[in-house]
């Protein structure tokens, strides 16, 4: 599996009790769906590594317990804290309306009210203060924040997203 194919879930955090156990945390709006996961890969070092789950009890904040199959003690149980959780891409649920994931826009074209074309969304960029469109313009990178305030539509069929941003936002990079 590459690191492509897949989506990060989560993250484990700590081990809980003596038989193997790992608390972790799902990173994601309704955690509960992935309550009947049967298995997860586990991120060591650049390789996924595939582990089934006996048993997974999520709470509605992401906060779980899950119990691996052979991994039945601390020890066992300490190697895999503080490690990334991953999903296939196909795994996730779809998104409808203006909600997406920002690796399904890549390649979208984006089109402002004011403005008219910008160009191909080519990579979002997240950071911690606000996750950002980085977009393609005749060779150079425009920035527009992934904002519910600026999105006015997001036309999956078209590969299109259409954007009202504050005069002048595009015109900066130009």
């Amino acid at each position: 599996m590459d690191i492509n194919d897949v989506f990060c879930l989560g993250k484990t955090v700590k081990t809980h009790g003596l038989s193997g156990e790992i608390s972790c945390f799902i990173d994601a709006d309704e955690p509960l769906i992935y309550s009947n996961i049967e298995a997860v890969f586990v991120r060591h070092k650049q390789n996924l590594i595939p582990y089934i789950i006996e048993c997974i009890h999520i709470n509605e904040k992401g906060f779980c317990i899950i119990k691996f199959k052979n991994i039945d003690n601390y020890a066992q149980a300490k190697v895999l804290c503080k490690k990334e959780l991953y999903l296939p891409l196909d795994l996730l649920p779809p998104r409808t309306g203006n909600s997406f994931y920002f690796h399904e826009i890549i390649g979208f074209c984006v089109e402002d009210i004011n403005y008219g074309y910008v160009g191909k969304i080519n990579s979002v960029i997240e950071n911690a203060l606000q996750p950002l469109f980085a977009i393609d313009f005749d060779n150079k990178e425009v920035l527009i924040p992934i904002h519910d305030d600026f999105i006015v539509e997001v036309n999956r069929k078209d590969k299109k997203i259409i954007v009202n941003t504050p005069p002048g936002l595009i015109e900066i990079y130009l």
